[in-house]
């Protein structure tokens, strides 16, 4: 009686470490799951940025232009007032102003970019958890793949042998 007893609680114990290893296997896809979300959404979020940091660029690069063209239309003139100077001055001010914002925008553009490619990489190595997958019947197969005329071959000679 006593050995009965003792195989069921091991049966018990077995039981119970194959739900705990199922457990975990549940628990670490789950978290795969999380993970692979937070870095779909970290890569979206990065999309947008990298959107809105390149029409920033894009418009200080219009202002540039335009204070350039003011600049070139006052110095053009050849009327040498008071205001023109001031206004040339301004110009010139504006359009350093804006060239170094936009080089620090660039800057950190590229920052934006480079962690948007480490990020898109990181997730194409991982497995999408919400793909299904299916196998197909050659990998059921062991991966070989035979010809459509030897299956059938041999899928005649096993039902004469089943006959």
């Amino acid at each position: 009686m006593a050995a009965a007893e003792s195989d069921n609680s091991w049966d018990k114990l077995s039981n119970l470490s194959e739900y705990n290893s199922w457990e975990t296997v549940s628990n670490n896809a789950r978290e795969s799951v999380a993970e692979y979300k937070r870095d779909g959404d970290k890569l979206m979020d990065l999309e947008d940025k990298i959107k809105e940091k390149k029409q920033n660029i894009s418009n200080l690069d219009k202002n540039i232009q335009v204070f350039k063209k003011t600049k070139h239309d006052q110095t053009q003139e050849g009327k040498k007032t008071q205001r023109v100077k001031n206004e040339i001055k301004k110009a010139t001010k504006m359009i350093e102003a804006l060239t170094k914002k936009s080089i620090s925008e660039r800057k950190s553009l590229n920052k934006l970019e480079s962690k948007h490619k480490t990020l898109s990489k990181k997730l194409q190595k991982k497995t999408n958890p919400f793909r299904k997958t299916s196998q197909s019947a050659t990998s059921q197969r062991g991966g070989k793949q035979k010809s459509l005329n030897t299956r059938k071959r041999k899928n005649q000679k096993n039902t004469r042998k089943n006959k």
